[in-house]
């Protein structure tokens, strides 16, 4: 009998984990691609980018795609544009018309990875940020991720934009010079304080990973106890808590214990010093004071995303095997970073 295969593919703006496991959950390769980016590229040359990766992770596993019975797709803004969502949908399935295909929005394998597909809630704070549950009825609801210009409220692009803001205002003087001030001239090399405007404008603006990585520099005014920037991780890690709320309002959680579990790049610490105990700080800590007042159950992820893509691939293509690769996964999960395809 062949062995029965199952792809699950998280991807984000920029960059897609691939990851191919066994009918028993076992991942047996993992690569790094190209993200899916809705409002800069064709539906085409989406699935011309995916058929390659996907291709390419088979070839180098020595599997063919008529074992692979079931592929989800976890893809950034969908379930936000119908006649997007249609598009892309019909022609992954059209291009794997063999397999049982499930595309989804990233936030589910998010929260399928982080609570191991038990009912509960994960928030995924990242560049962007969005809450996303589900109950026992398998009912799910959403909350924030609208857009990187209007809401993300809590995330690294969010952050980074108020970062700008807070060294304008120190800059001038609307509010007192911390050391953000001296942090912000020192990593532009400004010799002019609006020589910031321009850098912005040009190299920084377009690109939302730059916004989103300008939280690096607020983590290192936090480790120098500037108040602003810990006043505005707080206000952050408020906007993620009140998502997470509206999330168990809507399933009805709201007065019994439930779980909630987080993702993303917000609460990883940066690799310069003091980092670790500045994000456990100012971030991890109030963070889960927060959850607790909720009457919620803090669990510490699991699974990553790309784990719970898999098992919604396998959900979706084959759910009698989802008890035993659930048993699997977090019985032996060593979570390692992708390789690039």
């Amino acid at each position: 009998m062949n062995e029965r295969y199952f792809l699950g593919i998280d991807s984000g703006g920029t960059k897609a984990a691939y990851a191919l496991a066994r009918h028993d959950g076992e991942i047996v390769s993992l690569h790094l691609g190209k993200g899916y980016a809705r409002n800069i590229e064709t539906t085409a040359t989406t699935v011309a980018e995916i058929k390659k990766s996907i291709k390419k992770i088979l070839t180098e596993s020595g599997v063919d795609l008529a074992q692979v019975e079931g592929i989800c797709f976890a893809l950034p803004f969908f379930g936000e544009l119908a006649e997007k969502d249609q598009e892309i949908t019909e022609a992954l399935q059209n291009k794997y018309t063999g397999t049982t295909v499930y595309v989804t929005n990233d936030c589910e394998v998010a929260w399928a990875g982080s609570l191991a597909g038990q009912p509960g809630i994960n928030v995924v704070a990242g560049t962007g940020a969005i809450a996303y549950g589900r109950n026992e009825s398998g009912e799910m609801a959403r909350a924030g991720g609208w857009a990187p210009f209007f809401s993300d409220e809590g995330a690294c692009y969010w952050l980074g934009r108020k970062t700008m803001q807070l060294f304008s205002k120190q800059a001038d003087g609307r509010i007192a010079r911390g050391p953000l001030y001296d942090i912000v001239r020192a990593h532009y090399d400004l010799d002019d304080d609006f020589e910031f405007i321009v850098l912005m404008e040009r190299d920084v603006l377009p690109a939302r990973d730059k916004v989103a990585g300008l939280q690096m520099l607020l983590e290192k005014a936090a480790i120098q106890k500037d108040p602003t920037a810990i006043a505005l991780y707080r206000a952050g890690i408020d906007e993620l808590v009140s998502a997470i709320k509206t999330v168990a309002d809507k399933l009805g959680f709201t007065g019994t214990p439930f779980l909630v579990s987080y993702s993303g790049g917000l609460f990883k610490a940066s690799d310069f010093k003091g980092a670790v105990k500045a994000k456990r700080r100012y971030v991890n800590k109030p963070f889960k004071q927060c959850v607790k007042k909720l009457g919620a159950v803090l669990q510490e992820p699991m699974l990553d995303p790309y784990h719970g893509a898999v098992l919604v691939a396998i959900r979706e293509g084959a759910p009698e095997l989802l008890d035993h690769a659930i048993e699997t996964l977090t019985r032996g999960n060593l979570a390692v970073e992708p390789e690039e395809t």
